[in-house]
Formats: C-alpha cells, structure tokens, sequence
C-alpha cells in the first residue's frame, strides 16, 4: 500500500548496478504531462532511498529547482546527443570516481530514449564491464528492453576505436577490446 509522504519509485526504474547506479525517466514527467505532486513524491522516494546525487542527462529547469529546494545533490550533464569519446571519457571518469568511492547515484533523462541507452552501452564499455561492443548493446537491450538505434551503435563503434587508440585501456576501468 503507498502512502503520501513515503514517496514514489521514479517511473521506469532500472539498476545498472543493483543499488549503485540507477537510471529512470525525469522525475515527476516533463512537458504537459508533468505533476508537480509525482515530482515532489518521486524525489521524496530518491532521498529516503539514499542517493548520494541525481545526475540528470536533460536540462530542466523545473526539476533542478525542486532538487534544490528538496536538498537533492545533481550535477547536469545536458545531453543532446551523446558527444565523441573523449568528452564521454571525462564524464565517466567523474561517474566511475563517484561509483567507486560509494556513492549511490540516479541518472535520468525525460525517458528512455536512444541517448540513455548508448550513454550506458558506452559507459559499460569503457569501464570494462564488457569487453565487445556487441556485448554492451546485448546487455543495454536486455536491461531497457530497446533496441538500440543508429546513433547508439555509432557511440559504441566510436568508443571500442578511441579505446583501441588509448592502448586498449579506458582510464577509468579496465581493458576493452573486440569490434563493433
């Protein structure tokens, strides 16, 4: 039974790593679906769940201030497409310090959409989670239940070819090799 107060699951909910990194659809909606009470319970729910931050993909203004106001550390990373490699790189170096330093973290977008599902292919790639491109996009398809478009396959196909430049090596995890 939910009571108000307890909070609600952010819609769309899904661990990457089972409570360490979890990734789900803008709190509260966006646009003309947007509720200010699903918002305010949702974000509720991210505090009682111990979330160290929310690390939002979209710029939204609306949510950036209801997390400031609820006392939700986020750190935006606007994404309007995924960018090359290198600027990925330093965005996962930043997420894989937080993950291994302990930290609990939520990522959205205002859905599931092509973006999330490459950006987590890639990061998972990178960090040497799986060691093929192919194996990433298998592993997002089962996770989001979608399959994975142009634009994510280009991310995929693009990060295995600076990995193999880098010496084989992501920074921030550990070998990756294989072919797109």
């Amino acid at each position: 039974m939910i009571r108000w107060g307890d909070g609600l699951e952010p819609r769309d909910l899904i661990w990457v790593f089972p409570q360490k990194l979890g990734v789900c659809e803008c709190p509260g909606g966006y646009g003309p679906d947007r509720r200010e009470v699903r918002l305010r319970e949702e974000i509720i729910w991210i505090r009682k769940n111990n979330f160290d931050a929310v690390i939002p993909l979209v710029s939204d203004p609306p949510t950036r201030e209801a997390y400031a106001n609820m006392r939700i550390p986020n750190h935006e990373i606007p994404l309007l497409e995924l960018p090359s490699p290198v600027g990925l790189h330093e965005i996962y170096t930043e997420i894989a310090r937080r993950l291994d330093g302990g930290q609990k973290l939520l990522m959205h977008r205002y859905h599931h959409d092509e973006i999330m599902v490459g950006f987590i292919a890639s990061f998972l790639l990178w960090r040497g989670i799986v060691n093929t491109a192919m194996k990433a996009e298998q592993v997002v398809m089962m996770l989001f239940d979608l399959q994975l478009g142009m634009r994510g396959r280009q991310a995929l196909v693009d990060m295995v070819a600076w990995c193999e430049a880098a010496g084989g090596e992501a920074a921030g995890g550990g070998a990756v090799g294989g072919s797109a």
